[in-house]
C-alpha cells in the first residue's frame, strides 16, 4: 500500500522501480478484485483506429537511403535464398594478394584479408552507406503494388519503393525517388527485402 507521507508514483515504471503495488494488483491480493480485470483507465480501440504508439520513434529508413529516396545496396552473390556478402569477396581478394606475397611475411595473407574486410566495411557503412538486400522473387510489372521494394535495373543495383502504378498498354511505375519506368505488363520485376 502506498504510504501517505511519500508521493505516489507517476507512471507504471516508477511503481515497478519503487517495488509498490498498483491499486488493481493490491486489491487482487486481498481478494477484492481479480488480476484479469482491466483497469478503468484503459480504452477500447475500434477497428481501423490508429494503433501507433506515441512513445516509440518512427521506423528509421534503410541505411543506404539516398536523398532522392533510392536505396543503395551492397554487392552480393545470391545462390537460391542464400546471399554471400561482398565483404567475403573483399576478404578473399586480400587473402589472394597476401598468398602471392607470402615470401615477404608469413602472416601477410591474414593481415591483407582483414584489411580487405575493414576497407569494405568502412566503404559500405561510413563513406558510401549501403543496405543489404535479398531478392525474394520476380513479379510481372502488372502485379506490382504501392509500397513494394523493387530493383530499379534488373536483378542487381539500387532499390526503389513503388509509389504509383498506372496500367494501360504499358504499365507506368512511379517510384518514391521520382524514377518513372514504362514496362510491358509481363516484364519481370525483382521484388526485394531490404535488411538494414
Amino acid at each position: 500500500m502506498v504510504t501517505p507521507d511519500r508521493q505516489a508514483p507517476q507512471t507504471e515504471y516508477d511503481t515497478l522501480m519503487l517495488g509498490e503495488l498498483t491499486p488493481v494488483r493490491e486489491q487482487a491480493l486481498h481478494g477484492h478484485e481479480t488480476l484479469a480485470k482491466a483497469p478503468t483507465h484503459s480504452q477500447r480501440r475500434d477497428v481501423g483506429e490508429d494503433l501507433d504508439f506515441p512513445d516509440q520513434a518512427p521506423p528509421t529508413p534503410p541505411r543506404g537511403t539516398l536523398p532522392d529516396g533510392t536505396i543503395r545496396t551492397t554487392g552480393w552473390l545470391q545462390i537460391g535464398p542464400v546471399t554471400i556478402s561482398s565483404g567475403v569477396w573483399a576478404a578473399l581478394s586480400g587473402l589472394a594478394a597476401g598468398l602471392a606475397l607470402t615470401w615477404l611475411w608469413t602472416w601477410l595473407p591474414l593481415v591483407l584479408a582483414v584489411a580487405g574486410v575493414l576497407a569494405w566495411w568502412t566503404w559500405t557503412r561510413r563513406l558510401r552507406p549501403a543496405s543489404r538486400a535479398t531478392n525474394l522473387r520476380r513479379l510481372p510489372a502488372a502485379r506490382l503494388r504501392p509500397g513494394m521494394p523493387v530493383r530499379l535495373y534488373g536483378p542487381i543495383g539500387p532499390v526503389g519503393i513503388v509509389e504509383d502504378i498506372e496500367a494501360d498498354e504499358l504499365v507506368k511505375v512511379t517510384f518514391t525517388s521520382g524514377h518513372r519506368r514504362r514496362l510491358r505488363p509481363q516484364h519481370p520485376c525483382h521484388l526485394v527485402e531490404v535488411q538494414d
